[in-house]
Parts: structure tokens; sequence; C-alpha cells
């Protein structure tokens, strides 16, 4: 058998998260999927929650904040999806999936008071912009992308209209 890092079991993790979601994320299926011992779990380990907490962790580190949501990889869009859907069984993900929402969308309030908005209006247009890229994104692989590039194109020419309104 050979031998893996920690990092190489957090970065197959994520693999896992995006094509089975976090019910793959088992010490058994884990294991066959690096060909692997349980030992090596272990000696990364102490528990399959205490991996599961440092996953969690792990995506937090490697989802930060981007300035362009559009631009998001697709391997990165799967992860969140899959994260979203064990936010609904976990608070431990209910709690990253709150920080990682959060810092997006103080980057984007950011940039709309640096557009000229006072920050309570940069607050509530950040809000509307990200809960519309949510929505985007739940609705890929149910939508041919050309509806959801025109979806993204009027989300965004609503919000250009709302900021230019109330900048004035």
């Amino acid at each position: 058998m050979k031998k893996i890092s920690k990092q190489e079991w957090l970065e197959e993790s994520l693999n896992v998260l995006a094509s089975d979601g976090h019910q793959g994320l088992k010490i058994d299926r884990m294991c066959k999927r690096l060909s692997v011992t349980k030992g090596s779990f272990y000696h990364h380990f102490s528990s399959l929650e205490r991996y599961k907490k440092q996953v969690l962790q792990f995506v937090l580190s490697q989802h930060l904040p981007h300035r362009d949501l559009k631009a998001l990889p697709e391997s990165q869009l799967r992860v969140e999806q899959a994260l979203r859907g064990w936010a609904q069984q976990e608070q431990a993900a209910r709690d990253i999936l709150h920080q990682l929402d959060e810092s997006r969308i103080g980057l984007l309030k950011q940039q709309y008071v640096e557009e000229g908005l006072v920050p309570r209006v940069a607050q509530d247009i950040a809000q509307m912009a990200y809960a519309g890229f949510l929505g985007i994104q739940q609705l890929r692989g149910l939508l041919p992308e050309a509806e959801l590039e025109s979806m993204w194109y009027m989300l965004n020419r609503m919000l250009k209209t709302e900021v230019e309104r109330r900048k004035s």
C-alpha cells in the first residue's frame, strides 16, 4: 500500500464531494478510492467526525471569496452544491457555508461601496446579487447553458441599473 499525506486525503475528499456529495465521505469508500488501508485514515484523522470537520475547514480554505463569481471553476461550483446539501443535514456544514456566503456577500458589498453606494444599500444589492448567483447555480444542468447565460446577463443588467439609480 502507498502512503499519502493528509493534504492528499483532503484534496481527494473535494473530488468525492463534487461527484458523490457528503454521503461519499465514508472511511471504507475513501480508502478504496485512494488505495490505502484504514490505518492511513487513522494516521491522519482520529475519527470520521474529526475527518469531516477537517474536510469542511479545507473546503472553506480552498473556496475563498472571488471578485468574479461567474469565473468560479466548475469543480468548485460542484463542491459548493454538495456543501449546500450537506448543510441541510449537519450544523457544522451550515456553519462553514455561512462563513463562505458571508465572505462572498462582504466582498460584493465592498465592490458596491467602491462604486459609490452607501453601505446599507450596498449590503442589500450584494445580497440580491448573491441570491441570483446561487439561484442560477442551482439551475445548472436543468436548463441549457444559453438560458443560464441569458439569466446571468439580465441579472447583471438589473443590478447595474439599480446601482446607478441608487448612486443618483
